[in-house]
């Protein structure tokens, strides 16, 4: 019977060679070692930026959801942007809110089940009228109130709480936390029956004056007042969390994220509410183009500076205009005509309108 025997292969001394040589092997695998450490290095850089442009259509996605949602419910909505908790600058899901409605206490709203009073601090703290210690009225004192279950859900949110004197009509005064309190409840405090509340700025208009403790009785049409209530998260509706390794970088943004939210003692919610009409509403309707930048986790996580070459991830930038609700994507504006290593204006491309090489 034929039986196939393989031939062998010879080198130039005759003898035969059955399988590579060792060099050989050695070559091969530096050639292909090569070839996976370049294509790891493409991938990571298109990776990187295909993460940011995704984190980007989602932040855009999620801003005009909030939109629509209330120019389809003809009611205030909004979008929170939710914080790392272990570093507040960093931004890294959102969540849709509703706004919760505001109460209102007083006899002269609610039929007489509560009443409040505005009070100077006095000496022994009784509130009988006597020994005011100063002409500043900044004691809202409350009986048959709900001030410190409000307090204690969170719904009056530190340090932004705002109280409404008297309730619909009247300025709104910001309330000033319990020195020393780190946890709920960060504004109430009981004095026998009362629960009392401290407004940061005196009240602006008084029926009695110092040295009397009691500035507004409750007899007076301004013994009455309304809260600026936290809001809530819509229901049914799940964290939208950004693209992984891409934060929105807050130190970077536009507002300044201690002075707009500040992070002490727990980091304050940012919340983006868009009114029926489909523009920003609340405290940054006043504000002008809001800047956000998209960056990667590392280099965010270090805080350096988006000129700094140990940079290793893109960035973006996602504007929000207040007056029209419009969100548009930017590429960051890297020109540093000084050279000192910090860009001129790294949201020049947003604010002109313009892209890199316009």
């Amino acid at each position: 019977m034929f039986q196939y025997i393989p031939r062998l292969n010879r080198d130039a001394s005759g003898r035969s060679r059955a399988a590579f040589t060792l060099t050989e092997l050695l070559i091969v695998i530096g050639i292909l070692l090569l070839l996976t450490t370049l294509a790891l290095a493409v991938y990571n850089v298109n990776g990187s930026s295909d993460r940011t442009r995704s984190a980007a259509r989602i932040t855009q996605s999620a801003l005009l959801g909030a939109k629509d949602r209330a120019m389809h419910a003809k009611q205030i909505r909004g979008v929170r942007f939710i914080r790392d908790v272990n570093d507040p600058s960093l931004v890294t899901s959102f969540a849709y809110l509703t706004q919760v409605a505001s109460p209102q206490y007083g006899r002269a709203v609610s039929g007489g089940s509560s009443t409040i009073q505005i009070l100077r601090p006095d000496a022994d703290n009784d509130g009988l009228g006597n020994d005011a210690i100063s002409p500043d009225a900044v004691l809202v004192s409350g009986t048959g109130v709900d001030w410190q279950s409000l307090d204690s859900h969170g719904f009056l949110p530190y340090p932004a709480a705002r109280i409404r004197i008297p309730a619909g009509t009247g300025a709104w005064y910001a309330l000033q936390p319990v020195v020393g309190r780190t946890a709920p409840p960060y504004y109430t405090q009981t004095r026998g029956s009362a629960v009392v509340l401290t407004l940061a700025v005196p009240f602006e208009a008084t029926s009695s004056p110092s040295p009397n403790v009691v500035a507004i009785d409750v007899s007076s049409p301004l013994a009455s007042c309304d809260f600026e209530l936290a809001n809530e998260l819509l229901p049914f509706h799940q964290p939208i969390p950004l693209s992984s390794g891409v934060v929105i970088d807050l130190n970077q943004s536009s507002l300044n994220v201690q002075s707009q939210w500040p992070t002490t003692p727990v980091p304050l919610p940012i919340d983006i509410l868009f009114s029926p009409r489909g523009m920003v509403a609340g405290s940054l309707s006043g504000h002008g183009a809001l800047h956000f930048l998209l960056n990667s986790l590392p280099d965010a996580a270090q805080h350096l500076n988006p000129l700094d070459p140990r940079n290793q991830g893109d960035k973006l930038v996602v504007t929000l205009f207040p007056q029209t609700g419009l969100v548009t994507t930017f590429p960051i504006d890297p020109t540093d005509a000084n050279q000192d290593g910090i860009a001129d204006d790294l949201f020049h491309f947003a604010k002109s309108g313009k892209v890199a090489g316009q």
